[in-house]
């Protein structure tokens, strides 16, 4: 009787205590955050593509570099299947760039982990191979194309020749070597097969390319270093139309060129930019049957598709220049209509949209005067509805109404009150006050709303009240300042005057890295996967803010999430992964909650805003 009697006690305390805890946790617990809408929308997201290719169906293989993927479209950019993640397995990459399409179909990718991968046309794995006989362990695949009978030829960056393979990945024969003489070379790269099998050769540090019969016998070779019809700077792919006609990258001077297949100068195309026919960094290139080019305009993150004689005809991809659309967005707020302003940093501009996404305004450009910017940063809007903007690269404050018109300015490049290097955040408090994030002084500083300075506090370091590198800033209904200390990984609160409160985040635990195989000598190739931080640690925060409860949120940006906490820094809840669905992000930047909840995200990488609205989880 006493045993069940001592039972019944432990029992009714365990029940005791678990009401307690469940009835003391925070209601805000219950709350999750749900996708509402994205703009712009597309179905076009890649980093950095490096590879691309086109079948007999034109259908358009595409080596999503940074991605770690592959992904294949319709002539017309319709998006068909994707496949590939990041590691080490079967169907896995690291950074995967040379694609080709041999005559069944099937798709081989050289990537990052020194191997070939051999796919079906849907992505199903069939084979693969890697260092071995013939193919020694410092194998740095890098072009990659297959002739008539369907052999394989490899560009080997690291041994500086050419590698040739059945389908099936056994060794046949390999020339060249490193040098400047015929059938030498140094960083050989792009590699492409005409109607004849004659084997063409990017040797890119020599700036020339290189023509062979299929067995390696050298046969001819053009170009020379410069600016001009027929030279090269950093020479990368090559491609061959039906007519034998030679396509050349030059990733350095953001252009096209074409030859006859003796290397006979034809006509040029391009130019550095974000235009429509201008590149960034112009990787693979490749030609369908009808004769159209498709570039892999890499930095620009976009494939563009021309004709022949280099007119621009479609592009896909998910930054531009248009209205409604970014290069690399980095903050954004709201107004107490629920108007909502990007900073559009890579585009020097602001824009400002509806709640929904629907285009409004937009005014800024690149430069140095009133209304211009260099990459401005931070945002925000006071009660009469102005607005400061971190013009981050001009080190200064600027202040527009909410149409766009100039103001004042205040700031200059400096480390005195009211100087700033590299100023990113910014917030105003409920009398009117500015704060600013002087990232690279390491310090806050204080105004008043035409920017008169008051007051600054912080200095480079990692003792409470010190910071490194501070980024965001935020300011609840208190007056209370919230800071995103980036470089150490926390949150820190003080008062409006700078005196320290609290502080929560991690010291970068939880960033083990494992690494994957590479060997490229030049433009050298490092991975590391980043472990996600376990909840309410930070790594590298962006941005911060504050709802009308106090809640802080803020954008956890290497770990592709948005963490949500109480004023004291008690982790409340999270939401994100890597990606480019709905909810997914990719460099998650700035952040802002309006009245209702609603949280809006800067999704900088997929270039592209995403609205989450609270919802009580069941």
């Amino acid at each position: 009787m006493k045993q069940r009697e001592l039972g019944n006690r432990i029992l009714l305390l365990l029940v005791v205590f678990f009401l307690l805890f469940y009835l003391s946790s925070p209601a805000t617990s219950e709350m999750n955050y749900s996708f509402v809408c994205m703009w712009p929308k597309t179905q076009w997201y890649f980093n950095n593509p490096a590879g691309i290719a086109v079948d007999s169906q034109g259908n358009i293989y595409v080596a999503d570099t940074e991605n770690h993927r592959i992904q294949k479209f319709t002539s017309t950019g319709d998006l068909i299947v994707k496949w590939g993640t990041l590691g080490i397995g079967n169907g896995e990459f690291l950074y995967p760039h040379g694609i080709a399409i041999d005559p069944q179909g099937n798709v081989y990718v050289a990537e990052g982990n020194s191997r070939i991968q051999k796919f079906t046309s849907s992505g199903k794995f069939i084979t693969k191979w890697g260092p071995g006989p013939g193919n020694t362990d410092t194998f740095a695949p890098t072009g990659i194309a297959i002739d008539s009978q369907g052999n394989v030829y490899v560009a080997n960056l690291n041994q500086h020749i050419i590698q040739k393979f059945t389908s099936s990945g056994d060794f046949i024969t390999s020339w060249g070597g490193r040098g400047g003489g015929d059938g030498n070379f140094v960083f050989p790269r792009g590699i492409a097969v005409d109607s004849q099998d004659n084997v063409y050769v990017v040797d890119e540090l020599n700036r020339r390319i290189q023509k062979f019969t299929a067995s390696g016998t050298f046969i001819t070779k053009w170009g020379n270093y410069g600016t001009g019809n027929g030279a090269f700077i950093v020479p990368r792919d090559i491609a061959i139309d039906t007519q034998g006609n030679v396509y050349v990258s030059d990733q350095q001077n953001n252009c096209i060129q074409k030859f006859n297949s003796t290397g006979t100068f034809i006509t040029r195309w391009g130019s550095m930019g974000l235009e429509d026919g201008q590149f960034n960094y112009p990787q693979d290139i490749a030609v369908d049957h009808p004769g159209n080019v498709y570039v892999a305009d890499s930095l620009n993150n976009r494939i563009q598709k021309f004709r022949p004689t280099g007119e621009f005809i479609a592009k896909w991809g998910s930054q531009d220049i248009g209205d409604g659309q970014f290069k690399h967005p980095i903050s954004i707020t709201v107004d107490s209509y629920n108007n909502a302003y990007v900073t559009d940093t890579g585009n020097h501009r602001i824009q400002k949209f509806t709640s929904t996404g629907t285009f409004i305004s937009k005014w800024g450009k690149q430069g140095t005067g009133d209304d211009e910017f260099k990459s401005p940063h931070g945002m925000a809007i006071d009660s009469r509805g102005n607005i400061y903007v971190t013009d981050t690269g001009n080190h200064r404050i600027q202040k527009f109404t909410s149409s766009g018109a100039f103001i004042t300015k205040w700031g200059s490049l400096g480390a005195g009150d009211g100087e700033f290097r590299f100023p990113r955040g910014i917030a105003i408090d409920p009398q009117g006050n500015i704060y600013v994030s002087d990232k690279e002084n390491h310090r806050i500083q204080k105004f008043t709303s035409a920017g008169v300075f008051i007051s600054k506090w912080g200095r480079e370091g990692t003792e409470d009240g010190q910071l490194k590198f501070p980024n965001g800033i935020a300011i609840d209904s208190q007056g209370n300042v919230y800071v995103a200390d980036y470089a150490n990984h926390r949150i820190q609160k003080f008062t409006a005057s700078g005196i320290f409160i609290t502080k929560w985040g991690s010291e970068r635990r939880g960033d083990e890295k494992s690494k994957y195989s590479h060997g490229y000598s030049i433009g050298v190739l490092v991975d590391t996967r980043v472990i996600l931080s376990p909840d309410g640690q930070i790594k590298y925060p962006e941005s911060i803010a504050v709802d009308a409860q106090g809640n802080v949120y803020v954008s956890d940006t290497p770990n592709n999430r948005i963490q949500k906490f109480t004023s004291s820094g008690k982790f409340i809840t999270k939401w994100g992964s890597k990606g480019d669905g709905a909810g997914e992000f990719n460099h998650p930047q700035g952040l802002v909650v309006d009245s209702s909840g609603n949280v809006y995200v800067t999704d900088t990488d997929n270039n592209r805003i995403q609205k989450f609205a609270p919802s009580k989880l069941q």
